[in-house]
Formats: C-alpha cells, sequence, structure tokens
C-alpha cells in the first residue's frame, strides 16, 4: 500500500515554485563558508533619508543610476551570496538549515502576498539607496542599518518609504491601505 500524495491545485504551482526556487538560491548560497559576524536582527527601525550620492557599503548599484520612484512600488532587496554564507558561519549546519527555511519562507510569502494585492515588486540583491520622491523631489534613501537579512521597502507617493522584514509584510496592509487577506 502506498501513501497518499497532497494534491497540487494549478493556483499553487506559482508559489511552489516561488518556494522551490528560492530554497536552491539559499541551499547553493551556503554550499562555501564565509567569514562569521554577529547579526542582530531584533530592532525595527526604519529608513534614513541621505544628502550624499554615496553607495551603502554593500550596494551593488549607485543612486545616480537608480530610478526616481514615484508611484506605489516595493523594492524587495534580498540577501546577497556573501550575507548568507556570513549567516551560515554563525550557525551549525541544522541550525542554518532551519534559519534558512524560515526566510524562504517568509520571502514566498511575502512575495505572495504583494502579488495578489497587485503591488509592483522590484527585486534586487543587496542593499541600494533607492530614489523616491518625496515633497516633489527625488531624495536616496540609506537601508545600510536595517538589521535584516531580506528586507522589503513600502513606498506610496505621499509618505516615506518604510522598511520591514519579510515576517512583517502584513505592515503592507496599513501602509498601502490593502486588506489583511492573504
Amino acid at each position: 500500500m502506498s501513501a497518499a500524495r497532497p494534491t497540487v491545485l494549478p493556483a499553487e504551482l506559482p508559489a511552489i515554485a516561488v518556494r522551490c526556487a528560492l530554497a536552491l538560491l539559499v541551499l547553493s548560497a551556503s554550499c562555501s563558508p564565509g567569514p562569521g559576524s554577529d547579526l542582530d536582527v531584533t530592532k525595527d527601525s526604519s529608513a534614513v533619508a541621505t544628502d550624499t550620492a554615496e553607495a551603502a557599503p554593500d550596494s551593488n548599484r549607485s543612486p545616480e543610476h537608480a530610478p526616481v520612484y514615484s508611484r506605489r512600488v516595493v523594492i524587495f532587496m534580498e540577501a546577497t551570496f556573501a550575507a548568507l554564507d556570513s549567516l551560515r558561519a554563525t550557525y551549525s549546519e541544522d541550525d542554518f538549515a532551519v534559519v534558512a527555511d524560515d526566510m524562504m519562507y517568509y520571502r514566498a510569502t511575502a512575495y505572495d502576498y504583494l502579488e495578489q494585492h497587485g503591488v509592483e515588486v522590484v527585486r534586487t540583491e543587496g542593499r541600494v539607496q533607492p530614489l523616491f520622491e518625496v515633497e516633489g523631489e527625488p531624495r536616496t534613501f540609506d537601508f545600510s542599518d536595517e538589521p535584516y537579512m531580506d528586507l522589503v521597502v513600502l513606498y506610496e507617493p505621499g509618505k516615506l518609504p518604510l522598511a520591514i522584514a519579510p515576517v512583517d509584510i502584513d505592515r503592507a496592509a496599513d501602509y498601502f491601505g490593502l486588506s489583511l487577506s492573504r
């Protein structure tokens, strides 16, 4: 007698594909050791407007080449391979597998939530300093001090951008005025 397999509905396939792709990304990033670091993921902070055009240390794109966002958008800053390697070095293999699994789950959940609510998502790797239109002028915001491996930056015209962790994606409902349903 064989065990019953769960039924996968066609509507669930995109979410499953995203989770599988994220699993492969984290697993491939975890194959090489990296330097250790102390990561504090307990504080909740917000964006800092900067007056300079300097890029964040781990930025992969300088602000002078970045678009100016003047419409509703979410910038999803995913952890770099180097950041994942650093995280891997701080945990045992088993603990890292749990952390990586949680990270992939919350990343996929955030993407699903935003897609379901029709919010445009711009994906980046690492921290960038995006330009947002604030009070009619482009302003650069620095997110390099945010403690999260993945960072979700919410932006609505007329408001300051808000940086959150993917696990807190429900905060997008208040920020954008969306329904809480997933």
